[in-house]
């Protein structure tokens, strides 16, 4: 039997290799080159992300820094509008000095009908005798007829009549206050109801659409809030006059 040497015994002890197939060879290479793709892939990938990320990051700081404070660009939301309620009272109809009742058809008239405007309240004899010589001026012969006092009114227009020489308005009043001044105050307080507050004029407005409510209105009302004797005239001899009157 023959002896293995020591060298033999080495050569015998080593493993023994197998030289690659040329398939292995190259799955191995397809390996590697896979492995780097992915690899640039991925760092592609984690460089675009960080790029999104910063940039996501500057345009926040962008806005917060171009925006304003939230309280300063608040804009409060305005309320409902509601029209405004009726005032209680007018400067217009407390300057004309009126009683009660009389006061108080006015300031309704007044509520419903803003567009109305008041020319006259209570006169003392010097307007009174003014006021109606301005509508002497206009209808001479008529005009005083249609006061309820006749007596008081037949001794004005007798003074017209006997003084066809007084056309203006300052003439025939001086002229009419000189008939009154010879009256008892008691029978001045009867010629009209503007002496006493118990009446007021309107400006007449025949072409507004509400014009014929406005008069039925007055009407009505003078006559429930002032009883009997109280009324609404719309005509004054051959003038249109809105003269409403309201006993106390």
């Amino acid at each position: 039997m023959t002896s293995l040497t020591r060298d033999d015994r080495s050569e015998s002890a080593r493993p023994v290799r197998k030289p690659s197939s040329p398939r292995l060879a190259r799955s191995n290479n397809e390996t590697r080159e896979l492995n780097q793709r992915q690899i640039l892939f991925l760092q592609r990938l984690a460089g675009n992300q960080s790029v999104t990320g910063l940039l996501q990051t500057m345009l926040v700081a962008q806005r917060e820094t171009a925006a304003p404070p939230a309280s300063a660009t608040a804009t409060a939301t305005p309320a409902a509008t509601t029209p405004p309620a009726a005032p209680a009272s007018y400067p217009e109809i407390d300057a004309l000095d009126l009683q009660p009742k009389a006061k108080n058809v006015a300031t309704e008239l007044k509520k419903k009908y803003s567009q109305i405007s008041f020319t006259s309240g209570k006169r003392d004899a010097d307007a009174q005798a003014s006021a109606m010589a301005a509508n002497v001026v206009q209808d001479r012969t008529g005009y005083l007829g249609t006061y309820k006092a006749t007596d008081l009114a037949k001794q004005l227009q007798d003074w017209v009549d006997k003084h066809p020489e007084a056309k203006t308005q300052a003439d025939i009043a001086k002229g009419l206050k000189s008939v009154m001044d010879t009256w008892s105050n008691k029978d001045l307080l009867q010629l009209s109801k503007h002496l006493t507050g118990e009446a007021f004029d309107m400006q007449p407005i025949e072409s507004d659409k509400q014009a014929a409510d406005i008069k039925k209105d007055a009407k009505a009302w003078a006559q429930k809030e002032g009883g009997e004797g109280s009324d609404f005239l719309e005509k004054e001899g051959k003038l249109t006059r809105w003269h409403t009157q309201v006993f106390e």
